[in-house]
């Protein structure tokens, strides 16, 4: 049953998808294309709802390249920036839902294994 998904804990089958499809079967041999199965997927994974979502934005890449040529400081020091703001943010959300972050690929790789 998973393996017709990505193969990722999210993906497994929940209980009532298992039951769902024990009682009535699926036309299609790939699960992930039956439409009544991954809308019980769908229905039964969905997380609570957040009240408030803090996003800290830290995808500016262009703005710091231009912020470090100006101060005439390493474009490279923009990586460690990233990853000092990563630890901040993790600090203030302390493990709370609702709170996060987006990075850019280039200078806030390192960042997202923080």
């Amino acid at each position: 049953f998973a393996v017709s998904r990505l193969l990722c804990a999210p993906e497994y089958p929940t209980f009532e998808e298992l039951q769902y499809f024990l009682k009535h079967g699926s036309k299609h041999l790939a699960l992930r294309k039956d439409e009544a199965i991954n809308h019980i997927h769908w229905a039964t994974t969905r997380r609570r709802d957040v009240p408030s979502l803090m996003a800290l934005a830290c995808d500016h890449r262009i703005q710091l390249e231009d912020v470090a040529a100006k101060a005439g400081a390493d474009v490279a020091r923009i990586e460690d920036f990233k990853v000092l703001t990563v630890k901040a943010a993790a600090r203030v959300a302390a493990g709370r839902a609702g709170y996060g972050m987006l990075l850019d690929e280039r200078y806030g790789r390192d960042a997202m294994f923080e």
